[in-house]
């Protein structure tokens, strides 16, 4: 694996989840863009993340 795929690697703290970055944005837009049309309120909770 490659520097630049690591970093495009997103790992979920609470159940080890891991995927690409990107992936997870576009499934996170299509669950909001779902919700949005089919009048279904969608919270999120905003993570703390830890720059090095």
């Amino acid at each position: 694996m490659t520097n630049i795929s690591l970093m495009h690697e997103y790992h979920c703290r609470h159940c080890g989840y891991t995927s690409n970055d990107d992936r997870i944005g576009a499934m996170n837009i299509q669950l909001l863009g779902t919700n949005w049309v089919t009048n279904k309120e969608t919270a999120f909770n905003q993570l703390q993340f830890n720059q090095e």
